[in-house]
């Protein structure tokens, strides 16, 4: 007997769940990004054009892997996560020397609560995120380089600044707030080498290697990331059949950077979960990414907030980085005060609608200050404060189990949610 063609419309039903969740599901904006980036698998013109093109790219990396799937999908940002991870544990080894405080300072960043968030959902703020740190990195190495290294030598952690820079942009704008701090940096730098060689009287060796290096400066922080960021429409110019470098290529790309912009200083659209950037610092407002109800009595929920351990005492160890910078002579302390202020600072005059995972990036520097009053307390203590470090990380651990189900969508009782974990009416929990 042949089968009815409608028969088709109702096999397979034991593939469907009991339970529709995060888990078989867009939610948040991954409707929007995952979408686009399964577009750019098939060639298709891609729906969210608000952002540049690599953020959705990266995400299309999972889809060709896994398949248009939750997991195929959220596998970049969790992979990336990870990668943070370990490009931070090298960063506080490289700052600070010292393995305690390059695991602790690593551990709180971890166990902060943003993080795991975010590197789970399939949006474009996690590469941002990631890019920023590179950047820091790189740019941290080459202003830590000893004076008299050869010119050559100072090249590969310039470079590698500006290629991550590139990378950033193409991911998403808001990456590039991080340029007034990477421009400060390098020019304290080129100050204090300058001072340097004036002072053991080798003023005629500084003024040709400044010259090469704001040559090369321009090449690697304008024109490299200029290139990346415009051959990341490839995608576009091949649906519309198009070559990158034809005219009909550069008017996809010049209409999209109108759009963006007048799409972002436009937006008057409001939100139940926004907040504008003095919440982000003191956790007040978390935004709400998913709530189901299953089974009666539970709740599932992700939010995207801070852990308060790390959130606040972030923050206190951030006002202690001017006292430390001016008190200590300390230029560690200086580069992430300076780092932190000057990313944080954009938010202020934005007055569209903005949200807690804005943030996300910021996370970075109150692990670094974090980080430092660590190194501090070994160097001062002698060895004597390892317990109270320990016990921080471990209770930043402690805060990070408490609020899993907070995190992660694990269905919890209605009661955990709402009398312990619930600490201020302002957390939408």
């Amino acid at each position: 007997m042949v089968a009815r063609s409608s028969d088709a419309l109702f096999d397979e039903q034991e593939l469907i769940p009991d339970q529709i969740s995060f888990y078989h599901q867009a939610y948040f904006d991954e409707i929007y990004h995952a979408r686009t980036a399964y577009e750019h698998v098939l060639l298709m013109d891609p729906y969210e054009i608000s952002h540049p093109p690599l953020g959705k790219l990266i995400i299309s990396i999972g889809i060709h892997l896994f398949g248009m799937t939750p997991f195929g999908w959220r596998f970049m940002g969790a992979l990336s996560g990870a990668l943070m991870i370990g490009i931070l544990f090298l960063l506080l080894k490289n700052m600070f020397g010292k393995r305690l405080v390059a695991f602790c300072g690593t551990a709180v960043f971890a166990f902060n609560f943003m993080h795991f968030t975010q590197t789970r959902i399939a949006t474009i703020d996690t590469y941002a995120a990631l890019f920023i740190l590179l950047m820091f990195w790189f740019m941290y190495r080459y202003i830590s380089q000893d004076y008299d290294a050869p010119f050559h030598k100072t090249l590969p952690n310039l470079f590698l600044t500006g290629l991550f820079f590139g990378l950033g942009a193409a991911a998403k704008w808001s990456s590039l707030f991080i340029a007034p701090a990477l421009v400060l940096l390098w020019i304290m730098h080129q100050v204090l080498k300058g001072r340097h060689y004036n002072r053991i009287q080798q003023q005629q060796i500084f003024g040709p290697y400044l010259i090469k290096t704001i040559l090369v400066s321009f090449a690697f922080f304008v024109f490299i990331p200029g290139i990346l960021y415009y051959l990341s429409y490839i995608p576009y110019a091949l649906a519309a059949n198009a070559g990158i470098f034809s005219r009909q290529g550069f008017d996809i790309f010049w209409q999209n950077q109108v759009f963006m912009f007048t799409y972002h200083a436009g937006i008057e659209a409001t939100h139940p979960f926004s907040s504008p950037w003095w919440q982000w610092v003191f956790n007040i407002r978390p935004i709400l990414y998913y709530l189901g109800h299953y089974p009666v009595g539970t709740r599932s929920v992700i939010a995207a907030f801070g852990n308060p351990l790390v959130y606040w005492g972030g923050l206190l160890a951030i006002f202690a980085m001017p006292y430390a910078a001016y008190r200590r002579g300390d230029g560690r302390a200086f580069v992430i005060f300076a780092s932190y202020i000057l990313l944080l600072a954009p938010w202020v005059f934005i007055s569209r609608l903005t949200f807690a995972y804005h943030y996300f990036p910021n996370t970075i520097f109150l692990a670094l200050a974090l980080a430092y009053v660590f190194d501090h307390m070994i160097r001062r203590g002698r060895g004597r404060y390892k317990t109270v470090i320990l016990s921080f990380t471990i209770l930043t651990f402690g805060l990070f189990v408490l609020f899993f189900p907070a995190l992660s969508g694990r269905p919890a009782s209605l009661w955990l949610f709402e009398n312990v974990l619930r600490w201020f009416p302002s957390w939408p929990l």
